[in-house]
């Protein structure tokens, strides 16, 4: 029995004609008609109707009372090495890597 294997260069023909036929196939689905497209474009047309915009004055006064106070405590950390070797604005951004 004679063992049959694909050389490098047939299989890569192989698998560059099946991408082209894939793509040709996914392509083939996302096409749509002009007609259908027409439909969709005046359906969202349509539908798209002038709204006023809410009445803020309105809204704050019905929902005002809900919202009482709002603050913020904390500390900020800061470091003591200079802004240079932390990743500041001249920082060299690769560091001490020999390759640049």
């Amino acid at each position: 029995m004679k063992r049959s294997s694909l050389s490098p260069s047939r299989l890569v023909l192989a698998l560059a004609a099946a991408g082209i036929v894939g793509g040709a196939g996914v392509t083939a689905l996302q096409h749509t008609p002009a007609a259908h497209a027409a439909n969709a474009v005046t359906t969202a047309t349509a539908a798209a109707t002038p709204m006023a915009l809410p009445d803020f004055s309105r809204i704050t006064a019905q929902n005002g009372p809900a919202v009482v106070n709002i603050s913020v405590t904390g500390t900020t950390r800061t470091s003591d090495q200079p802004a240079a070797s932390r990743g500041g604005r001249n920082a060299d951004p690769f560091g001490n890597d020999p390759f640049f």
